[in-house]
């Protein structure tokens, strides 16, 4: 049995847009202080994120996080919170479903559906298909992709449509090392 882990980990990768190298990587840690509650993770996550931010020596544009945006229960979700708390535009990309309705998107790389409210039908964010040929119930055919804050969400699918091969590793890679770096 693995030992109960006691800090959260983060790691920031900056790329250039939209060739997908990478300018520059950080990783950051956290004591665990909030207990795992599904639809408040910006409070559990936040701090190692602001930690491997603190370590950036390059600003992005942009952030595309591996969270949801406004595509939340709450309307509110961890892009969002990050957009708010660096003042910089994010976008929620999130691997699965968490509030929404849609179609499925056209099979061809970079169509892409409405996600909506379930109650309202207004327009949370996009389904994008980011590659053509996907194994159904094995892998999600697209990212789901809403704005976090301070970007349009034309602007957010944009970002998100030309990435070849699913989102890059290195946005779901998890940290860089099993370490935090202790470089200041």
């Amino acid at each position: 049995m693995l030992p109960e882990r006691r800090l959260a980990l983060a790691s920031i990768v900056v790329l250039t847009f939209p060739e997908l190298e990478v300018v520059e990587s950080s990783e950051g840690a956290a004591p665990l202080d909030f207990p795992y509650i599904p639809g408040l993770l910006s409070f559990r996550e936040m701090p190692a994120i602001l930690a491997a931010w603190a370590r950036l020596t390059v600003r992005p544009d942009v952030l595309l996080c591996d969270a949801h945006g406004v595509a939340h229960p709450r309307g509110f979700g961890l892009a969002s919170h990050l957009g708010v708390a660096l003042d910089l535009p994010t976008i929620g990309c999130a691997k699965s479903r968490l509030f929404g309705t849609h179609r499925l998107p056209a099979a061809a790389k970079g169509r892409s559906v409405p996600l909506r409210h379930p109650q309202d039908g207004s327009v949370l964010g996009a389904v994008v298909r980011t590659r053509t040929r996907f194994v159904a119930g094995l892998t999600d055919p697209s990212p789901w992709t809403a704005r976090g804050v301070m970007i349009a969400l034309r602007a957010a699918a944009e970002a998100v449509g030309p990435v070849e091969n699913g989102l890059p590793t290195e946005l779901w890679a998890g940290p860089v090392s099993s370490e935090p770096s202790t470089a200041e």
